[in-house]
């Protein structure tokens, strides 16, 4: 068919009314309605692909979603369960997901264990759509929720959630919530015509997204068609009305394999307007012109049947899978048809391309979590390595000074009447160092080990844990004339009771070392219930205090008594290595505490540390 001068539908039919008789009319007539059965079929076509563009966009894009939350999942933080690090870890994820509103950690009760829009330690709202959670605890599979609304900034989000797993078990969910206004910018990026109507929707049968008038139409229940074509799930294409009254022609297609949903409709007066006129002027002009050049009118009907058997071909070879042969025609609503075809022939080609692409980004995801596996494991073994190093460091360090001690002490006896007073004192101060470098390479093996060999963590009367500590020191206590008493109702803390006895032990003997040499030492373990939370910490910590009325400990020093080695006073006046109060902040550390001092120089000193109530405690 040549491309030189083109007619409307109109033009054509109206040269064959002139043309024709009442049978020509009719046959016209026929010929039109099945164009326009044609042009119904291309237009489902048509709003079919869209729907599942716009499906296969939205699940891409929740995929990738996924992906940040599984990276979270697996991060250092998540397996070895340090929340406040975890925390600022997803701070810093939130910094490169301008999309996203929150990112919420979960626990296994559905309780609200962090929110990157609340500092940590912060009281938590409580969790919206925590069934969703739930469920991922119960499957261990990614899920999304519907339309609800956020605690922290009240405002309208969806969540993805995803389950961080450790030992095998899913220890906590991790939910990012997101803007509706996200899910519509992806539907109108669809580009759709103008005219048309595209929305999706929860599993609520709420509107989350829409490319006309989202801000009127987010939270608003779809129309009871659009749902009875959710509840059918059979594709088809069916009559409807928008909530803005627009009488549509749409479908629905299932954004898989989360339950959501792509409706997508176009004006059925915008679809039927061309056919209608059609067999209208047809209609008039049969009834004019009856009996009027039967002939012509034969030529001219098949002429259009031939132009409609053109596309209708093409249409098929596209709905087959085959490459549609699209040929200019004379008929201009036929070019379109033509045309559009032919685009949506790119778009499958594009879209063929984005899932190719998809699937190499999942490949790589999938090489990007085998190699993250592989470094923890890399790491475990490089854990146990050091262990092992430095039990057999200490060892070896252990066995030349014993043998120093050792042949220092033989120097001593078989030497004795022929050193003066200063290799007597020369030999002394030897095995003093000998021995002070043993005790030391002792307290930085048991340093190392704060954390690994306390044993298991459980529920510890911290009362019964001050009272065993007591009962360790009661040669020094009755040595140095102290009264050490436990006062007031001691909370049920979740630690391992070995570490908790040592951190309580050490606190009074370093109070009894310390104490003033003009009256007798006392010391007090108590609760402090006036004393308020350190920054960062939660209601279910409780504060303990160790107060001694000892010689005190200038400011300045505050921080540095904590450090490693570090001491205020030389050997002489005090023995002991500066280790003590190092293995206590390491012991609170391990157990998710702070710990502080309060001091004034000659009038005593207070060690306070919080720990965290085990569940269930009635102190609560």
């Amino acid at each position: 068919m040549g491309t030189g001068v083109r007619q409307g539908i109109r033009g054509w039919l109206v040269l064959l009314v002139l043309v024709s008789a009442v049978p020509v009319a009719l046959f016209s007539g026929l010929t039109v309605y099945r164009l326009a059965l044609i042009q119904r079929e291309a237009a489902a076509t048509d709003l079919r692909e869209h729907a599942q563009i716009a499906a296969a966009a939205i699940s891409q894009r929740i995929d990738t979603v996924l992906a940040v939350l599984n990276t979270l999942a697996v991060s250092g933080a998540a397996q070895r369960d340090d929340l406040p690090a975890f925390h600022a870890h997803a701070r810093r994820t939130m910094a490169g997901l301008p999309e996203a509103v929150a990112i919420v950690l979960i626990g296994r009760n559905g309780e609200n264990l962090f929110n990157t829009n609340v500092d940590w330690g912060q009281p938590l709202p409580a969790i919206p759509e925590r069934d969703v959670a739930l469920e991922v605890f119960r499957t261990a599979k990614p899920a999304i929720s519907k339309l609800f609304v956020g605690p922290v900034r009240m405002e309208q989000v969806v969540a993805v959630h995803a389950p961080v797993i450790r030992n095998g078990q899913v220890a906590y969910v991790l939910r990012i919530t997101v803007r509706p206004e996200v899910i519509s910018t992806m539907v109108v990026r669809q580009r759709v015509p103008g005219s048309w109507t595209m929305a999706v929707v929860d599993q609520s049968g709420i509107i989350i997204g829409r490319n006309r008038e989202p801000e009127r139409f987010i939270g608003t229940a779809v129309a009871d068609k659009v749902s009875q074509a959710i509840a059918r799930n059979d594709a088809q294409i069916f009559s409807s009305v928008t909530l803005d009254g627009v009488e549509v022609e749409a479908i629905v297609t299932n954004i898989k394999p989360w339950p959501w949903w792509v409706a997508i409709g176009v004006s059925t007066t915008e679809m039927n307007a061309v056919g209608r006129r059609s067999l209208m002027a047809l209609g008039l002009g049969g009834l004019l012109l009856c009996g009027i050049g039967f002939g012509l009118a034969l030529w001219l009907s098949r002429r259009l049947t031939h132009e409609v058997k053109l596309t209708s071909e093409a249409t098929m070879a596209f709905g087959h899978g085959k490459d549609p042969a699209v040929r200019p025609s004379a008929i201009r609503e036929l070019d379109r048809i033509g045309a559009a075809i032919g685009a949506a022939k790119e778009r499958q080609d594009v879209t063929a391309a984005e899932l190719a692409a998809l699937s190499q980004s999942e490949q790589r995801l999938a090489e990007a979590n085998a190699a993250l596996a592989a470094n923890a494991n890399e790491l475990a073994r490089s854990n146990a390595d050091l262990e092992q190093f430095a039990y057999v460091a200490s060892h070896d360090l252990r066995e030349p000074l014993r043998m120093i001690s050792s042949y220092l002490s033989l120097l001593g006896r078989r030497y004795t009447d022929r050193l003066d007073q200063d290799g007597h004192e020369f030999l002394a101060f030897a095995r003093d160092g000998a021995k002070r470098m043993d005790q030391m390479v002792l307290d930085l093996l048991d340093y190392s080990r704060v954390g690994r060999t306390g044993g298991p963590e459980q529920p510890v009367d911290l009362g019964d844990a001050a009272n065993e500590a007591i009962a360790n020191l009661a040669v020094m206590i009755a040595e140095t004339s102290a009264v050490v008493r436990a006062t007031g109702d001691f909370p049920i803390v979740r630690g391992a009771r070995n570490e908790l006895v040592r951190l309580v032990q050490n606190l009074i003997e370093n109070a009894l070392k310390y104490r003033h040499p003009d009256r007798a030492a006392m010391v007090t373990i108590s609760t402090r219930s006036d004393q308020p939370l350190p920054e960062g910490a939660d209601e279910d910590e409780v504060t303990i205090s160790v107060a001694d009325n000892g010689i005190g400990i200038a400011p300045e020093f505050f921080e540095r008594i904590f450090n490693i080695f570090q001491r205020l006073h030389t050997r002489d006046q005090y023995d002991g290595t500066g280790i003590g109060l190092a293995v206590c902040r390491k012991i609170v550390l391990h157990h998710g505490g702070k710990i502080w001092v309060e001091s004034e120089p000659q009038a005593g000193t207070t060690v306070l540390f919080t720990l965290r109530r085990a569940p269930g405690d009635s102190a609560r």
